[in-house]
Formats: structure tokens, C-alpha cells, sequence
């Protein structure tokens, strides 16, 4: 891909010229998040064509059971709703809106779509983690959010935990790339 680094050589080229002054932030941003990117989707094909293809685990269906149990769970820690005041009002709330999204989501999508699929599955993992790192949001709404990512991890973990150690490698270097770019200033400037 134009502008990308090849996957062994994470944005040294522009991290070189951004530290000496030549560089500029965003560029090595963009570097880097694309570098990640491609590290990521590497891997991601590496245990799909080995690991992945021996066992079935990238195709084979997995059940919504625990997500729904850890959002239960997480309702069972607050207040009943029809007592709660803030905050487990909020987290009653926010889990409302997320249990009503998975449910919607089961109704539209086929039991063959990738929404029940471990790609689907990681997909949504990393969508509940980042809206509760996401500071703009309260905090009932990223714990309600963290409640749902901790099943959906479960259930990643039960179908495939190489896959599952996996992408927790990534979301370190994820995670990683994201402080560099927070002290760099550059934010969300990292799309090309």
C-alpha cells in the first residue's frame, strides 16, 4: 500500500525524521497505524490458513450466551431499575441499549453471517473496547460496554484462545500506537 512501511520496519523511517525534527507527526501516525494494521491482519491470516483452518474455530458458529450472561451479571450489581438512581439508572440504561443492539443484530443477520463468526465476534470485541476507553462517554455507559466485551472475549477465548492471545497482542500494540499518538498531539489524524 502507497506510503506504508513493510510490515517489519514500524514507522522507523518517520519516527526517525519526526525525533531529528524533519518529520511530521502525523505522517509518522499514519505510519504507524498502518504498519499495526498490517502486522494485524497478517497474523490474522497466518492463524486462519494454520491453526485456524485444523480446528474450524474461524468458521464455526458461536453462541451470544455469554455476552448476554455478563450483561445480567452486570445488572445484577446495581440497583433494581424501577429503584436505581444515577449512576445505575445510566447503567441500566446503557445496558439496555446494548442488549437491544445484539438483540436486533441476531434478528437481521442470518446464523451463517459473520456476526456469529470469531471475525464478527472480534469485530464487535473491538468496538465495546474502544467506546469504553472512549473518555466522552460516562462512565455507567463504558462499564455497561466493558460488561458486554468481557463475554464476547469469553466466548473468543472458549472457541479459539490462540486466536484470542492473539488479538490481545494487537490491542497491546494498539493500545500502544494510541499513547504514542496522544502525546504526539496527532489524535485521530491517522486516516489517510
Amino acid at each position: 500500500e502507497a506510503g506504508a512501511l513493510p510490515v517489519g520496519d514500524i514507522g522507523k523511517a518517520a519516527f526517525n525524521d519526526f525525533v531529528t525534527g524533519k518529520g511530521d507527526a502525523v505522517e509518522f501516525s499514519q505510519r504507524a497505524r498502518k504498519a499495526t494494521e498490517a502486522l494485524k491482519n497478517q497474523a490474522m491470516q497466518d492463524w486462519i490458513a494454520n491453526k485456524g483452518a485444523m480446528t474450524g474455530a474461524a468458521d464455526q458458529p458461536l453462541a451470544y450466551d455469554k455476552v448476554f450472561n455478563a450483561i445480567a451479571n452486570e445488572r445484577a450489581n446495581l440497583a433494581p431499575k424501577d429503584i436505581a438512581l444515577k449512576p445505575d439508572l445510566d447503567a441500566h440504561a446503557a445496558l439496555d441499549t446494548i442488549e437491544a443492539n445484539l438483540v436486533d443484530r441476531l434478528k437481521r443477520y442470518r446464523a451463517d453471517h459473520d456476526i456469529h463468526k470469531l471475525s464478527g465476534f472480534d469485530k464487535l470485541k473491538q468496538n465495546l473496547w474502544d467506546f469504553a476507553n472512549d473518555e466522552t462517554h460516562g462512565r455507567a455507559d463504558r462499564n455497561a460496554a466493558l460488561a458486554a466485551y468481557r463475554g464476547i472475549k469469553d466466548t473468543i477465548y472458549d472457541a479459539a484462545p490462540e486466536y484470542s492471545t492473539l488479538m490481545d497482542q494487537y490491542q497491546a500494540i494498539d493500545d500502544q500506537i494510541k499513547n504514542i499518538q496522544k502525546s504526539l498531539g496527532t489524535g485521530n489524524k491517522t486516516a489517510a
